[in-house]
């Protein structure tokens, strides 16, 4: 399993929490846990991904499946809450991808575990239907620092795809942290803007991942590049399992050495 230990504390980031904690701005932490007062965007009339509120969640909280964080929430019966966990086959060898919307007016008593460490989509009706997502809710928890993260193989489309619930209280500042902090070596990293629809996609890591800052309460989406091991192919040569045999020419296999467990890094 890999930890990252920071080298430093970072002060830009000390000082950070210790504004918002003593301003009662948008998170609070404590031994107890986290009250993030987190804004919730509407959809647009002309589509796009305006009104796809990217969310983290502390890797504990008391919602425990999707029913119960529509209702906590106060979420509206039309809107939904996507799971990104775009994981791969039991044998994590990227042949298959999941992903699950759940509508909060249909879903059941009990629908969509919730998976620490995993992020979530919350999807607003536009601001003039007559019950839109309210402005902004209260997310609440505490955070599990035991909790182990290994970021899947990837194949084709969206089949290795992460979405990360980034704990509240973490050391990273950027994309690149995270990257690091998971031992990336080559691959995507991306964050979307809800207010906008823009996303911001960027190799990781890289001096580009440096320059994004990461958003309070909002989960980024990681996705690994493999290797070429053997064969004809350059060194370094990057892969994904359902183009290995285009990739690594002469008989080469695509590997992930870097796809290994790891603990995402807090104050």
């Amino acid at each position: 399993m890999r930890r990252y230990v920071p080298s430093r504390v970072t002060v830009a980031v000390g000082l950070a929490i210790a504004i918002i904690v003593a301003a009662g701005g948008a998170s609070i932490a404590s031994n107890m846990g986290f009250k993030l007062n987190k804004q919730l965007f509407a959809s647009s009339a002309a589509g796009g991904q305006v009104g796809f509120n990217w969310i983290s969640l502390p890797y504990n909280n008391p919602y425990g499946d999707v029913r119960h964080l529509c209702d906590q929430l106060g979420l509206p019966g039309n809107a939904t809450v996507q799971t990104k966990q775009y994981i791969v086959g039991g044998a994590n060898d990227g042949s298959s991808q999941n992903a699950a919307v759940q509508v909060c007016g249909t879903c059941g008593a009990t629908c969509g575990a919730l998976v620490p460490g995993q992020g979530y989509v919350i999807h607003c009706p536009v601001a003039t239907d007559p019950t839109p997502c309210p402005a902004s809710v209260i997310i609440v928890g505490s955070h599990n620092g035991g909790t182990q993260i290994t970021l899947p193989k990837t194949s084709s489309g969206i089949a290795g795809d992460w979405y990360m619930s980034v704990p509240y209280h973490t050391t990273a500042i950027t994309l690149n942290d995270i990257c690091v902090q998971a031992g990336m070596n080559g691959g995507l990293a991306k964050r979307l803007d809800a207010s906008t629809g823009t996303t911001t996609s960027v190799t990781c890591p890289s001096p580009d991942a440096m320059t994004k800052n990461l958003v309070l309460g909002e989960h980024v989406q990681m996705r690994q590049s493999g290797f070429c091991s053997g064969g004809t192919a350059a060194p370094g040569t990057q892969c994904s399992l359902n183009n290995v045999a285009t990739q690594c020419t002469g008989g080469g296999v695509c590997t992930f050495p870097n796809n290994q467990p790891f603990i995402a890094a807090h104050f």
